[in-house]
């Protein structure tokens, strides 16, 4: 009997067989019943393939001073797996030049969202898209340098002037000569005294005037006795006063009427009407125009595969007017009010694709 051991190495693991083997008469088995000598070896593992897909998109800044080109292709795009993906760009929303494919420009402050768009960019094989607000800002000045002018230095000479002596003048003094007055004596006025002479009233003797005296005889008067008069007594009856039984004034009750205010039916606000159909992802909506009242803004839809092809059958219509008063003819949009309209673009017919945008209209 002999033992034997052979190896069998796969991509997965290593397996080691041991045999052992007799000496046997191969005479007496056929053909079918002699044991191969090998082992078939075992089937290799497939790896499946992860496809790429587009993690995020960055750019190192996002400000330019107005007047200068903001470039566009300094955007790092972060993938998982092979990063085969190209990046269109696209205005997403504002006003702005785009020279080229990747350049975008404002000659005025103010800002611009540019939308990055990658085909097959997502994990499910959609468009992937990522906004970036572009902020242009003032320019910034740069101080000249002032060349300091040299003024050579002249020695003023000093102006010399003779002094000139100065001659007191003299004032002759005047003397002052004093006025006299003369003096004029006052008479004192003298008033003569006048004597008062009393008046003398010459005394008259009065007479005595003489009364002869008349005896007076006493009346005599019969002494009548004096009878007390009967008063007969007589009751004294009290005066009656009626009692007039004083009626309260009735002031009449008038009652108050509610004023009645007449019910007004509230009106139902207008919402206006949402389309059905799912928006198409694939389709955007550029604006070429100042966003201004009065003024023609150029409407597109385009494809988001990053060719920018235009549609040549877009429909424009108008979802939302509110109170800007706006037109569309053809694709050219024009509105007499500040606000926001909302378009809206269908594109194919039987079952169309559609697309809406939000545009503010400034003054």
């Amino acid at each position: 009997m002999k033992k034997g051991t052979t190896t069998i190495t796969t991509k997965t693991k290593e397996i080691t067989v041991t045999a052992i083997s007799t000496p046997v008469n191969t005479s007496d088995f056929s053909a079918r019943q002699v044991a191969p000598r090998r082992m078939a070896a075992a089937p290799q593992a497939q790896t499946a393939v992860e496809k790429p897909y587009v993690i995020d998109i960055t750019l190192p800044t996002q400000e330019c001073e107005a007047g200068k080109n903001f470039d566009l292709s300094q955007a790092q795009l972060q993938a998982a797996g092979e990063n085969n993906f190209n990046i269109s760009w696209i205005v997403g929303r504002g006003y702005a030049d785009m020279p080229d494919d990747t350049t975008v420009r404002m000659d005025r402050t103010g800002s611009v969202v540019m939308t990055a768009v990658v085909v097959g960019g997502k994990a499910d094989g959609d468009v992937y898209t990522k906004d970036f607000e572009i902020t242009f800002t003032e320019p910034k000045v740069e101080p000249v340098p002032v060349q300091k002018e040299e003024i050579p230095e002249v020695p003023v000479q000093k102006e010399e002037i003779p002094e000139v002596p100065v001659q007191k003048e003299e004032i002759p003094e005047v003397p002052v000569q004093k006025e006299e007055i003369p003096e004029v004596p006052v008479q004192k006025e003298e008033t003569p005294i006048v004597p008062v002479q009393p008046e003398e009233i010459p005394e008259v003797p009065v007479q005595k005037e003489e009364t002869p005296a008349v005896p007076v005889q006493p009346e005599e008067i019969p002494a009548v006795p004096a009878q007390p008069e009967e008063t007969p007594a007589i009751p004294v009856q009290p005066e009656e006063i009626p009692v007039v039984p004083v009626q309260p004034e009735e002031t009449p009750i008038v009652p108050v009427q509610p004023e009645e205010t007449p019910a007004v039916p509230a009106q139902p606000e207008e919402t206006p009407a949402v389309p059905v159909q799912p928006e198409d992802k694939s389709i955007v909506i550029s604006t070429k125009g100042e966003l201004m009242t009065n003024n023609e803004i150029v409407l597109y839809a385009k494809n988001a595969d990053g060719t920018g092809t235009n549609y040549q059958n877009a429909v424009w219509s108008i979802v939302k007017d509110d109170g800007t008063n706006s037109v569309i003819e053809k694709n050219v949009l024009t509105a007499k009010n500040t606000g926001t309209v909302v378009i809206k673009v269908t594109i194919g017919h039987g079952i169309p694709r559609i697309r809406t945008k939000v545009i503010e209209i400034a003054q």
